[in-house]
């Protein structure tokens, strides 16, 4: 078992003061404490917070009789483990890092590269005229003749309501040249339409949400559009989205599909 030693979250934590007489408990039940860790509230923001912290947790731990001290330690998020290399102790827990993120802008310079993207086919083409209205709500009406793209994901999915009738995606052509497609009417749960600039087949793919750090596109960039976190973004792509693995040359190498054939799929 592993045991939290509360240095500043202030959640769930075993409280430093507490922590030898929960541990003596804990091995009084028959329970072996294997680690002890904590979670950084600022690592990514806040310098002076986080030195505190590192202090008090190694202040904390060095007080237990030897009896009780753990076999292992662990403090460092994402964050942590890119800028306090005085924090790693026995391991690390990067978990937004792995998917090759900035955990904030200042962390740009440690040369992540992000690896995750959604790209989605349509399910529908059709042609809509002049004054036809789309999506619920009939957000959008249409002020000429368009061509526009039933995609198959919505906020069930990981894209936000909110984006409706305000953001892109990207459709990829055959020659490598990419085309920002305007979302047109309202986001539904399953299902979101764009406009896309002539008559596409079904077998057309568009990039969602890219590997990249682009401001319109991106997990981060999406997330500073919405004022919250890529974070958030990540764990919004739903079970439904199917993953796909791939190495460096494209390749697949593990499948893991829960969703049917021709949903959005997310690549790492």
């Amino acid at each position: 078992d592993l045991l939290s030693a509360d240095c500043s979250l202030l959640s769930l934590n075993c409280q430093p003061n507490d922590l030898a007489s929960t541990i003596s408990t804990l091995k009084q039940l028959g329970l072996e404490v294997e680690g002890v860790f904590t979670h950084f509230a600022s690592a990514d923001c806040d310098e002076e917070l986080t030195n505190k912290q590192i202090s008090l947790f190694k202040s904390t731990v060095s007080k237990l009789p030897e009896n009780l001290r753990p076999a292992m330690l662990h403090a460092c998020n994402s964050a942590g483990t890119l800028a306090y290399s005085q924090a790693h102790f026995d391991m690390v827990r990067p978990g937004l890092a792995v998917y090759g993120l900035p955990p904030s802008p200042e962390f740009t310079k440690y040369g992540l590269m992000p690896a995750m993207r959604m790209r989605a086919r349509p399910t529908l083409v059709k042609r809509v005229r002049k004054g036809d209205l789309i999506g619920y709500g009939a957000s959008f009406i249409a002020k000429e003749d368009i061509w526009v793209a039933t995609m198959p994901f919505g906020y069930a999915d990981g894209y936000r309501r909110s984006w409706s009738n305000s953001s892109i995606v990207r459709l990829v052509e055959k020659d490598g040249n990419r085309i920002d497609c305007p979302v047109v009417g309202r986001v539904s749960m399953d299902q979101t339409t764009v406009q896309v600039p002539y008559e596409i087949g079904l077998d057309s793919v568009f990039d969602i949400f890219t590997a990249d750090l682009d401001p319109d596109t991106s997990f981060t960039g999406r997330a500073d559009q919405s004022d919250t976190i890529n974070w958030e973004l990540l764990t919004s792509c739903s079970w439904r989205v199917p993953r796909f693995y791939v190495d460096d040359f494209n390749d697949i190498v593990k499948r893991r599909v829960n969703a049917p054939q021709g949903e959005a799929e997310a690549g790492l």
